[in-house]
């Protein structure tokens, strides 16, 4: 049944290729096209250390639909989303890792069920 679900999420949305090797750099200023900061450039570096790093720009985020490829092993993101997403502003960065940790929950049924 999934399957069927995942191939149509794939032919309508837009697909990055990120797996659980890469670390998911946003950048303010690569987003937006300009360069990376040093600053920027170390946080993300002592923060991937030697995993790829995969910086999302506004190509990226320019679309209605992003879909994880979840149901293929190789890029199966079977990590918490702190361990390989990196905001390099750290007001961002804290921003969102709190906005995760106060309001994202698995709904008791399916937390049960696992």
């Amino acid at each position: 049944r999934c399957s069927v679900l995942f191939n149509h999420l794939e032919t309508v949305g837009y697909v990055p290729h990120v797996s659980s090797n890469n670390c998911l750099i946003f950048d303010t200023n690569a987003y937006n096209g300009g360069k990376m900061t040093m600053e920027s450039q170390e946080r993300a570096n002592t923060f991937c250390g030697r995993r790829t790093k995969y910086l999302w720009d506004k190509q990226h985020g320019d679309h209605t639909l992003i879909h994880f490829r979840a149901d293929n092993k190789e890029y199966r993101l079977l990590a918490h989303f702190y361990g390989f997403l990196k905001f390099t502003d750290p007001a961002i960065d804290n921003h969102y890792k709190r906005f995760v940790r106060d309001f994202l929950h698995y709904h008791d049924a399916i937390f049960c069920a696992a």
